[in-house]
Parts: structure tokens; sequence; C-alpha cells
């Protein structure tokens, strides 16, 4: 029977598939169940989440174009929802199909744009995934120096947050002591 929780569960158990231990046709085949569930009910956040979910399980060379289309469509219907998270990830998807497709300048686009939407979600892991990808692009255009500065930015990310994480007490503590 299709339902959001039901698309939800399927899209997060394509997620651990992409593990080499499991074949693609498997991933796949959960992740096209939860995408096809999706455009059957017609709710745009349920669809997003969907997407979400199928262009990681897919991602091949053999795809890249098909990719870049759907990558799209999770921009937009993300966008028009205001869930900007998941804009992220499409932002994610789309420019790492751009660089296989050599499209170096859209991929750097996507990345400053997704940046952007990172630093107003205020996520360190979604700021950590733009700045690796910024990264990423800098190393693919032979700028080291900024592709190093990058992975220093990223690397100091990842460590303030961790330090928040251990040294901020649970929002619960924060409540009794009140």
């Amino acid at each position: 029977q299709d339902s959001p929780l039901r698309v939800r569960l399927l899209t997060r158990l394509a997620g651990p598939l992409r593990d080499a231990r499991f074949g693609a046709e498997r991933r796949q085949a959960i992740a096209d169940e939860a995408l096809s569930m999706a455009r059957r009910m017609q709710d745009p956040s349920t669809l997003a989440y969907a997407l979400a979910g199928y262009l990681p399980a897919h991602m091949s060379p053999a795809r890249t174009h098909h990719m870049v289309e759907l990558a799209t469509e999770l921009i937009t219907l993300a966008t028009d929802l205001g869930e900007l998270e998941r804009a992220v990830e499409g932002y994610l998807c789309r420019a790492c199909a751009l660089l296989e497709l050599g499209e170096i300048d859209r991929a750097r686009e996507d990345a400053l744009e997704m940046t952007r939407l990172a630093e107003e979600l205020r996520q360190p892991s979604q700021r950590l995934y733009a700045t690796n990808l910024r990264a990423h692009i800098a190393l693919l255009g032979g700028d080291f120096e900024e592709a190093g500065q990058l992975v220093e930015e990223g690397r100091n990310e990842t460590l303030e947050d961790l330090f928040f994480r251990l040294t901020e007490p649970p929002q619960e503590a924060k409540q009794e002591a009140t």
C-alpha cells in the first residue's frame, strides 16, 4: 500500500545497501520502488525525499545524464517546497554528475549554491559536504593552494562541530538547569 511512511522506509533501506557487499540490483530495486510509489502519490515532499535517496542508489557512469535530469528535478522541487536539505542533496548529486561529464564550471556553480544553502541551514554536515565538493573541484582545476585551504577548512569545521557536541550539554540538561 502506498504511503509517505513506506516511501521513506524504502528510501532509507536503499541507502545502507550502497555498501560493496550488496549488489547494485537490490539497492536499485528498493530505490525504484520508493520513487515509483512517491510519483503515484503525487505528494511533492515525499517525491523530493524519494529522489534524494534514488540518486545515490543509481549513481553510475552509464546513467550520468539521467542523474543530472533527476537532480535538477530534485533541486526545483525542494526549492519550491523550501526543503533546503533536499536542495543541498540535489546540488551535490548534480555537481557530481556534471563533474563526470567534464562540466566543471556548472559543477562549480552548483557547489557555490550548495555552500550558500548550507550556510543558511547552519548544519555542519551540509557545510562539510559543500566544502569537500569545492575542494574536489579546486583539485580538478589544478588549484592546489585553494584545495588545501578548503581541506583545512573542512577539517576545522569537523573538529569545531565535534568539540561543540562534546562540550555542549544536551537540550534536556539545559532545560533542567533553568
